[in-house]
C-alpha cells in the first residue's frame, strides 16, 4: 500500500518538479549569460516554460485555440497550486499577476515564432523584456486598482486582471515582435 501510494505521488510530482526545473535552470542560463539583471529570472522562467508548452501542443496538433487557452489554464492551475505549495514567502496578489503576464508574453511569442519563424525565442524574450512588455517586477504592473498592502495574495483578483487585459498583451506583444523582426541587427563595429 504504502509502494503503492509513493508510486502515485512521484507520477505526479515528478514532471512538473522535472518541467519547471529545467525552465529555471534555463532562465538562469539566459541571465547569466547576457548578465542580465537578475530580475529577468523568474519573467523568462514563466515566458519560456508557457512559450514551450504552446509550441508544443501545436507541435502535435492541437488547435492554436486550444493550445492557447490549455497553456492558459496551466498557468492558472500553477499559481492557483502555488498558494498551497510554496515554501518561504508565498506569493502576492502583483506576484500572481506578474506571472499569469509573462505567461501570456509566452504564448504570444510562440504564436508570432510559429507564423513567421525567423527569430531566437530566448533573443526576443530579452528584447520584449528590454522593451518592458515582460514584467521583471510586481512594482511594474500597471494597475489602477488597489490591491492589499499587507502582501497578501488575492487569487481570485489576480485572474480576473489577468482575463480582462489578456487580449490586450497579446496584442501589445503582437505589435512589439513585428517592430523587432522589421528592426537590421545589430553589429559590432
Amino acid at each position: 500500500m504504502v509502494k503503492k501510494l509513493l508510486a502515485i505521488v512521484l507520477i505526479l510530482v515528478l514532471p512538473p518538479l522535472t518541467f519547471y526545473g529545467w525552465f529555471e535552470t534555463s532562465a538562469r542560463s539566459i541571465v547569466r549569460e547576457r548578465s542580465l539583471d537578475p530580475q529577468f529570472g523568474n519573467s523568462i522562467k514563466h515566458a519560456l516554460a508557457s512559450s514551450y508548452l504552446y509550441s508544443g501542443l501545436r507541435f502535435i496538433g492541437v488547435p492554436g485555440s486550444v493550445s492557447e487557452a490549455a497553456v492558459i489554464r496551466a498557468g492558472l492551475l500553477n499559481e492557483f497550486a502555488e498558494l498551497y505549495v510554496k515554501r518561504g514567502k508565498p506569493d502576492t496578489t502583483a506576484e500572481i499577476m506578474k506571472d499569469l503576464h509573462n505567461n501570456m508574453v509566452g504564448v504570444s511569442l510562440a504564436k508570432w515564432l510559429e507564423e513567421s519563424g525567423t527569430a531566437a525565442r530566448d533573443d526576443m524574450l530579452v528584447a520584449l523584456g528590454d522593451r518592458g512588455l515582460l514584467v521583471l517586477s510586481d512594482n511594474d504592473l500597471d494597475v489602477t486598482e488597489t490591491l492589499a498592502v499587507d502582501g497578501s495574495a488575492d487569487y481570485a483578483f489576480a485572474a480576473d486582471w489577468f482575463a480582462a487585459r489578456r487580449a490586450e498583451i497579446d496584442r501589445g506583444v503582437g505589435m512589439a515582435l513585428v517592430g523587432l523582426s522589421a528592426t537590421p541587427p545589430i553589429r559590432a563595429r
